[in-house]
């Protein structure tokens, strides 16, 4: 009888133990960002992007594709039927990543990390500068990449924070830039 009766509590015991830790896992993938509704392709609408974003002449394309833990996105711009195009990789674990900036610096690569907050994908970087005749400043900067809720509306607001010493042509310390894309076929 007291085997039978030890059997049951270890057995109601395994079972809530693996129930509650079945639950625990659930809640965690429920939280997880779905980094699927960034991929596809994206079309720079001018109309719509701050006036640093792009040029009158020029066309932008982003292709966003996802295969965990990467998130890539390939820009191609386009001007007089010139095309250019650079690969930025992102990885979602958080392990940060090297990279050339756009657009399209070959010489520099600069170190990011990447995080998704609040239904944003948000990269992280700092630049470094070097003023005419000065020393090298280091500009932290953040890239927010951010959907519209209905999916066909990409927004990338880039946003760096200038050092003074750095702001010759402007009082503003703040550069912020915006682009706007719609989902393409």
């Amino acid at each position: 009888m007291r085997r039978a009766l030890t059997r049951v509590l270890v057995g109601t015991i395994v079972t809530l133990i693996v129930g509650v830790w079945g639950c625990a896992v659930a809640a965690a993938q429920a939280n997880l960002p779905d980094w699927q509704k960034f991929e596809g392709k994206w079309i720079l609408d001018r109309e719509k992007s701050s006036e640093n974003a792009g040029g009158p002449e020029q066309d932008e394309v982003l292709q966003i594709t996802y295969t965990e833990p990467q998130l890539r996105i390939e820009k191609s711009q386009t001007r007089k039927n010139e095309t250019r195009s650079a690969t930025l990789v992102l990885f979602t674990d958080k392990r940060g990543e090297l990279n050339k900036p756009f657009p399209f610096e070959a010489q520099r690569e600069i170190r990011s990390t990447t995080i998704y907050e609040k239904e944003e994908l948000i990269r992280n970087y700092t630049m470094e500068n070097v003023a005419k005749g000065g020393r090298p400043q280091e500009i932290p900067a953040r890239e927010v990449y951010r959907l519209s809720k209905d999916g066909m509306t990409l927004t990338i607001v880039d946003d760096m924070l200038v050092p003074p010493e750095m702001n010759m042509f402007s009082a503003r310390r703040q550069i912020m830039s915006k682009r706007v894309y719609r989902r393409g076929k």
